[in-house]
C-alpha cells in the first residue's frame, strides 16, 4: 500500500498545476500497466486493498490513473499520447489549451495569459472557459466535463456538459463497457461469465463464434478489434484503426510519432512530421502561413472545414459526439434520432427521452411510439423501451439479443442482407471478402485477391507456382516465372540490372514507383490496404469512395455510412444519395440496402450482387475492360506491355524480355550488347569478351574487348604464369622443372650455364647482376651496377659512400670524394664557385642585392630594423615575409611570388615551391585530378570519349559497383546531390540525397 500512495502522489504532483487543483498537463493513455482508480476523489486515510473503484479513502490528494509516466517497472510499458496530444518531455499535453506548452511544447503563457486554441492571450474566446489558465469548452472537454475539474473516466467522453459512454457501450458502475463482449458484464450488467468461460455476442460459453478470438475472456475480431489488433493485447492509438489485422491510420493522415496526423493541415507536423508552424500561423496544404485557402477556418494552427469537422463542427473546438456527425455546420444525428444530452437517441422508445428530450417515463413505464405507458401492448419491454422484437437490432427475437456486424433484425433472427453471409459475427460479401471467399473462413493467401469468391491474382501480377507475383519488378521472377536476378541485381521493367530505371526505386530487389505501387506507396513497405489504391505517393481511395475506418466505401449508397462515415441507416431502409431513406430514388435498384445505379455500379453490374472483376468496369450494365486492355482470363490486361500476354492472350515473352508494341525483345541499355537471355559490356565482361560467349581464362581480365593476362606472363594451362621463372612452365607452357631444379632465364637445371652461377636456387650471371656482382650476395648499391663483376658508376660519376656521385657538380664531392664547397659555393665542372649573382665575400657566398651583411659590396652591413633589398637597406619586413615591389610577402605560400619574387605559381605554393595537391598534375595552368578527369584522363590532354567515364586515370565505360556514369563522370545516384536517383536530377537547396530520393 505504502508503494501505491508514493505512485500515485507522484503522479498527482505531475498532473496538478497548483493548489487549485486543476489539471494542465493530462495523464498520458499507458500500455502494459491497467489504468487504477477509475472514478473520483477518496477521503480518509486508505487503508485496505485497492480494488477497481478504490472503496477505501485517501486524503488529500485526487486520485488519478497510476503510472502515468514514462514506464521503468518490469512491465515494459509505454507511454501513448491521445489523438489531440502532443508529447511533451514525460508527459502529454493539449497545445490548443495548455498555457505550459501553448501552441508548442514549453512555450508558456505569462502571469495573466491563458492558452487560448494554441496562442496566449488575455481572456478565453466565445464558448470557451478559463480552467486554470487553459481555454476549454465545457461541453466537450473529458479534463472539465460541464465545470472544471470535472474529469470523463473509464472511457466516457464529454457531451454536452456530461459525461457519456461511446456508442455501443454501456456504463456499468464507473466503467463503460461493451455487453456484447465483456466477460464481466456479458448481455447486461450484472452478468458475469463463470471462470473458463467467454462471452461472445452478449451470451456467456465455453467457445468465441467463428472468426473471433478469446482475449481475456472477451470474443473479439483482432482484424478490425482496435483494442486487440491482430493479437490480443495489441492496441491501436493515435487515431489509427485495425484493419485486416494491422493498426494503420486512416487515408490522407500519416503517423508521426505515436498519432495519426493529416500533414496537409496539422500545426504541429504541417507538411512533415515534426515540422511546426510558427505562433501566428496556420497549415495549409502542408505549408505555414498566415492566412487559411478559402472555405477553411483557422482552428489554433490547423485548418479545418467547419461545415464537416466533427471536432470543429460550425466552430473552432465544437466537437460532434454520441453519435452526431457534422453536416452543414451542425452537430446531426442519423435520420429517426434526436440529439438529446449530446448523445443521439430515438425518442420514440427511449424513456429518459419519451417522446422529447428529457422527458422521462416514470418507474415501471415503458416509452411507445414517443408516450409513456404501463404496458406496451403488441410490443416488448426491454430496459424501459417498448420495441418490436420481431425487427428490433438491439432486442432481435427477446430483450438483450443484439444484431451485430451489420446483420438486420428481420422475424427476429438475425440476418445479413442479400448477397452477404454471417461471418464471424459480421456480415461480408463472400464474392469479395478475401477472409471469407466463397465460404466462411476461406481466407486468399497475401497478394491474391477475392473476385466472384474465388481467390485470383490482383492486376498486374501473375500466378507462378501458385504465388502471384508482379514480373516486371520481382527479382524471382523477372520477366517470366523462375527468373531470378544475381545477387546484388533487382528487377526493372522484367530485366535484372544492377540499378534501377529512372522514376524507379529499389525496395527489397524490385524495382517500384514509389507514387503508384500500392505495395511501396510513398516509401518502401508502406502498403495501401482497405481498397486503397496509391495516387502520387499517397494511399487514397478512387473517386467517389471515402475511406472511413481504412476501408473506401460509396457514401451514396453504403448502409453502414450513409452520407459520411459511421452513419448508419436502420432496419427496412436503403442509402439512397447519401440518405437514408424507406425506398431508392428513380433509376436505382436496393441491392442489400444499398441504392446503386446497375449500369455503371461495379459491385451490382446489370443485376445485384454481380460484380465487375479483374479491373473491368460497369459501362451500361455490362463488365467491360478498359480502352486499349483485353480480358486474359479474369484479368484485364494490355497486350502491348504484358509481358505474360503479349500481343494476344497466353503469349509469354521469355527471361529478361519486355513487352513493346506487343512484341518479346530484350531491354538492353546504351553500351550493352544481347548475349543469348542477357545484355553485357563487351568491351570489359570477362564472359563475353569482345564477343558473346568468348570467355576470358582463370587470372585473365577483359579490357578493350581483349582477354589480357598482366605484363609478363603467359596464359598456360588456364592460368597467367610468368615463363621465365615458373618451374611448372619453365620456357614454356607444361615445360616442368625435375626437384631441386630451379627455372632460370626460362631454363631448368641445379648446374648452371657456362658464365652462370646458382645463387639462391637462381642461375645469375656474376659478371652483370647487380644483386649477385662478382660473386652471391654481393649487391651494387647508390645507382651503380654490375660490369665486368665490379660495381661501378655511370660515366661521369665517382663512387663516394657507396653511392654514385657526379664529380663535376656535387657540391659536397667536387672534383674528388669528400672536397666539400662552403660558404654557398657550388660545384662547376668539379671547380668551387659562387653562383651567378653571388659575390665571395670572407669565403662566403653572398648575394649583395640581399645579404644584410654584404650589401651592395663586401662588408656595408644593414643596420638594426633594416633589411638588403636591391643592394640597399630598407626598412625591413615581419619575420618570414620577403619585400617584392614594395610589398612584404611569404615566398613560401605567395602564388605571384613562390620562391623569389616574381616566381608567379598557377597551382598552389607549398614551402617556395609550385605544386598540386596529391592526385592532381598541372594542366595549361590549373591543378586537376588526372584519377577521375574525363577531359584528363591519366594525363593531361587524355580525353575520355562521351560514352566512358575517367576510373583510376584509365577511360572506361564500367564504372565502380553502386556508381553510375553520369556527364562522363562515375557518381553514385544514391548519394550524390546533383544526380539524386538518376542523371541530372538536382536536388533543391538544403536537401540531401538519400537512397536516391532528395530529403
Amino acid at each position: 500500500m505504502q508503494a501505491r500512495v508514493l505512485i500515485v502522489l507522484s503522479a498527482a504532483l505531475v498532473a496538478l498545476s497548483g493548489c487549485d487543483g486543476r489539471a494542465l498537463l493530462g495523464p498520458p493513455t499507458v500500455t502494459g500497466d491497467a489504468a487504477i482508480d477509475l472514478g473520483s476523489a477518496d477521503t480518509g486515510s486508505d487503508t485496505g486493498s485497492d480494488t477497481p473503484t478504490d472503496t477505501g479513502s485517501d486524503t488529500g490528494v485526487v486520485d488519478v490513473p497510476e503510472d502515468i509516466g514514462a514506464d521503468s517497472g518490469v512491465d515494459g510499458g509505454t507511454v501513448t499520447c491521445g489523438p489531440d496530444e502532443t508529447r511533451c518531455g514525460s508527459g502529454c499535453a493539449d497545445t490548443r489549451s495548455d498555457p505550459r506548452n501553448c501552441g508548442s511544447c514549453g512555450t508558456a503563457c505569462a502571469s495573466g495569459q491563458v492558452c487560448n486554441v494554441g496562442v496566449c492571450t488575455t481572456a478565453c474566446g466565445a464558448g470557451l472557459s478559463d480552467c486554470g489558465g487553459a481555454c476549454v469548452d465545457l461541453a466537450s472537454s473529458a479534463d472539465h466535463c460541464g465545470a472544471c475539474g470535472t474529469v470523463c473516466a473509464g472511457g466516457a467522453t464529454c457531451s454536452a456538459g456530461a459525461c457519456v459512454c461511446p456508442a455501443g457501450t454501456s456504463r456499468c458502475g464507473d466503467r463503460c463497457v461493451d455487453l456484447g463482449s465483456d466477460p464481466t458484464h456479458c448481455g447486461s450488467c450484472a452478468t458475469a461469465c463463470t471462470a473458463g468461460q467467454v462471452c461472445s455476442s452478449g451470451a456467456c460459453g465455453t467457445t468465441c463464434g467463428m472468426g473471433l478470438t478469446a482475449c481475456s475472456g472477451a470474443c473479439v475480431d483482432t482484424r478490425s478489434d482496435a483494442t486487440h489488433c491482430g493479437a490480443c493485447g495489441v492496441a491501436c492509438t493515435g487515431g489509427a484503426a485495425c484493419v485486416a489485422g494491422a493498426c494503420a491510420c486512416p487515408s490522407g493522415s500519416t503517423r508521426c510519432g505515436d498519432r495519426c496526423v493529416d500533414l496537409a493541415s496539422s500545426g504541429t507536423d504541417c507538411g512533415a512530421c515534426g515540422r511546426a508552424c510558427a505562433a501566428g500561423q496556420v497549415c495549409s496544404a502542408g505549408t505555414c502561413g498566415a492566412l487559411c485557402p478559402t472555405g477553411r477556418l483557422a482552428c489554433g494552427r490547423d485548418c479545418v472545414d467547419v461545415e464537416s469537422d466533427s471536432a470543429n463542427c460550425g466552430a473552432c473546438g465544437v466537437a460532434c459526439t454520441g453519435g452526431s456527425a457534422c453536416v452543414a455546420g451542425a452537430c446531426t444525428c442519423p435520420a429517426g434520432q434526436s440529439l438529446c444530452g449530446g448523445v443521439c437517441v430515438d425518442n420514440a422508445t427511449d424513456p429518459a427521452h419519451c417522446g422529447m428530450c428529457g422527458r422521462a417515463c416514470a418507474a415501471g413505464q415503458s416509452c411507445s411510439a414517443g408516450t409513456c405507458a404501463s404496458s406496451c401492448g403488441a410490443r416488448t419491454a426491454c430496459a424501459g423501451s417498448c420495441v418490436d422484437t420481431a425487427t428490433d437490432p438491439a432486442n432481435c427475437g427477446a430483450c438483450g439479443v443484439a444484431c451485430t456486424g451489420g446483420s438486420a433484425c428481420v422475424a427476429g433472427a438475425c440476418g445479413c442482407p442479400m448477397g452477404q453471409a454471417l461471418c464471424g459475427g459480421r456480415c461480408v460479401n463472400t464474392a469479395a471478402d478475401g477472409a471469407n471467399c466463397g465460404a466462411c473462413g476461406t481466407r486468399c493467401v497475401p497478394g491474391t485477391m477475392c473476385s466472384g469468391g474465388a481467390c485470383v491474382c490482383a492486376e498486374g501480377t501473375f500466378n507462378c507456382s501458385g504465388i502471384c507475383v508482379a514480373l516486371q519488378s520481382n527479382p524471382a521472377h523477372c520477366g517470366a516465372c523462375g527468373n531470378a536476378c544475381p545477387a546484388g541485381q533487382a528487377c526493372s521493367a522484367g530485366v535484372c540490372g544492377s540499378t534501377c530505371s529512372a522514376g524507379q526505386t529499389r525496395c527489397g530487389g524490385s524495382c517500384v514507383d514509389l507514387q503508384s505501387d500500392r505495395a511501396n506507396c510513398g516509401a518502401c513497405g508502406t502498403a495501401c490496404t482497405g481498397g486503397t489504391v496509391c495516387s502520387r505517393g499517397a494511399c487514397v481511395c478512387d473517386p467517389g469512395r471515402t475511406n472511413c475506418g481504412g476501408t473506401c466505401v460509396d457514401v451514396q449508397s453504403d448502409r453502414a455510412n450513409c452520407g459520411a462515415c459511421g452513419r448508419a441507416c436502420a432496419a427496412g431502409q436503403a442509402c439512397s444519395a447519401g440518405a437514408c431513406a424507406a425506398s431508392c430514388a428513380t433509376g436505382l435498384t436496393n441491392c442489400s440496402g444499398a441504392c446503386v445505379d446497375l449500369s455503371s455500379n461495379n459491385a451490382s453490374c446489370g443485376a445485384c450482387g454481380r460484380a465487375c472483376t479483374g479491373g473491368s468496369r460497369c459501362v451500361t450494365g455490362a463488365c467491360q475492360c478498359p480502352a486499349g486492355q483485353t480480358r486474359c482470363g479474369a484479368v484485364c490486361v494490355n497486350n502491348q506491355s504484358d509481358p505474360a500476354n503479349c500481343g494476344a492472350c497466353g503469349r509469354s515473352c521469355g527471361a529478361g524480355q519486355v513487352c513493346t508494341f506487343g512484341r518479346c525483345q530484350m531491354n538492353c541499355v546504351p553500351g550493352q550488347t544481347q548475349c543469348g537471355g542477357g545484355c553485357f559490356f563487351t568491351q570489359v565482361d570477362p564472359a563475353n569478351c569482345g564477343g558473346c560467349g568468348v570467355a576470358c581464362n582463370a587470372g585473365q581480365f577483359c579490357f578493350n574487348s581483349r582477354c589480357q593476362c598482366p605484363t609478363g606472363q603467359t596464359l598456360c594451362g588456364g592460368v597467367c604464369v610468368d615463363i621465365r621463372t615458373n618451374a611448372a612452365n619453365c620456357g614454356a607452357c607444361g615445360t616442368r622443372c625435375m626437384t631441386n631444379q630451379v627455372c632460370s632465364g626460362g631454363t631448368c637445371g641445379i648446374t648452371c650455364p657456362t658464365g652462370s652461377t646458382a645463387c639462391a636456387g637462381a642461375c645469375v650471371d656474376t659478371r652483370s647482376n647487380d644483386r649477385n656482382c662478382g660473386g652471391c650476395g654481393v649487391s651494387c648499391t647508390g645507382g651503380s651496377t654490375c660490369t665486368a663483376g665490379a660495381c661501378a658508376c655511370p660515366a661521369g660519376q665517382g663512387l663516394c659512400g657507396g653511392r654514385c656521385i657526379n664529380l663535376q657538380t656535387d657540391a659536397l664531392n667536387c672534383g674528388a670524394c669528400g672536397r666539400a664547397c662552403s660558404g654557398g659555393a657550388t660545384c662547376t665542372a668539379g671547380v668551387c664557385a659562387c653562383p651567378t649573382g653571388r659575390t665571395l665575400c670572407n669565403g662566403v657566398c653572398a648575394n649583395t642585392q640581399t645579404d644584410n651583411a654584404n650589401c651592395g659590396a663586401c662588408g656595408r652591413a644593414c643596420a638594426a630594423g633594416q633589411a638588403c633589398t636591391a643592394g640597399a637597406c630598407v626598412a625591413v619586413c615581419p619575420m618570414g615575409q620577403t619585400r617584392c615591389n614594395g610589398t612584404c610577402v611569404n615566398t613560401n605560400t605567395d602564388e605571384a611570388n613562390c620562391g623569389g619574387c616574381g616566381m608567379t605559381c598557377a597551382a598552389t605554393c607549398n614551402n617556395g615551391r609550385c605544386v598540386c595537391p596529391l592526385g592532381e598534375a598541372l594542366c595549361g595552368g590549373r591543378c586537376v585530378g588526372v584519377v577521375d578527369d574525363p577531359s584528363n584522363c591519366g594525363r593531361c590532354g587524355n580525353v575520355c570519349p562521351s560514352t566512358q567515364a575517367c576510373v583510376l586515370g584509365f577511360c572506361t565505360a564500367r564504372c565502380l559497383p553502386g556508381q553510375t556514369i553520369c556527364s562522363s563522370m562515375c557518381v553514385n545516384t544514391q548519394v550524390d546531390a546533383a544526380n539524386c536517383g538518376t542523371c541530372g536530377r538536382r536536388c533543391p537547396a538544403g536537401q540531401i540525397c538519400r537512397m536516391g530520393m532528395c530529403r
